[in-house]
């Protein structure tokens, strides 16, 4: 099947029909692995998009698998994301990358597919906007959120901190 929005027409024995419309999305394509090889003194405390709303703490292994967190976005629309780093003692400057895999093909490497990218200094909330580009695949598509002291991180490494 292909993803989408189908008219189903459903017919019993006497004659009687009903028409419904129903979606059907692919699922979501396997991603590289991605954590912070060290929770001791940062780690990430707060995601918010959407009907997303996750507040966590230093996970274990450096890494929360959400993939069964799910909010709906529109193409070529705007939402706010919130993200709030966490720190054991003292705070640090961190470097987040929003990464979305728009095109649902199982990597961050396309364009448009680094979301956002925010500088953060203490705790606290901070927003990013993320547009959904206008192309993006119908369906399941992954958010990888990575937070990293003072350098950018990529899409699929092991973390020293963050």
């Amino acid at each position: 099947a292909t993803a989408g929005t189908y008219s189903v027409t459903v017919t019993n024995s006497y004659g009687c029909s009903s028409t419904a419309l129903t979606t059907v999305a692919l699922p979501m394509a396997a991603s590289c692995s991605s954590n912070g090889g060290s929770q001791q003194y940062e780690y990430i405390d707060y995601v918010s998009i959407g009907s997303i709303s996750r507040n966590s703490g230093a996970d274990a292994g450096g890494y929360y698998d959400g993939t069964t967190l799910v909010t709906t976005v529109a193409p070529g629309s705007n939402y706010t994301l919130t993200v709030s780093p966490g720190f054991a003692n003292v705070n640090y400057l961190e470097t987040w990358i929003i990464y979305i895999d728009w095109n649902g093909d199982g990597d961050f490497d396309d364009a448009n597919e680094i979301a956002s990218v925010l500088l953060t200094l203490g705790s606290g909330n901070y927003t990013a906007t993320i547009n959904v580009p206008s192309t993006s695949t119908f369906g399941y598509v992954r958010m990888r959120v990575s937070m990293q002291f003072l350098l950018p991180a990529g899409a699929c490494v092991t973390l020293g901190y963050g």
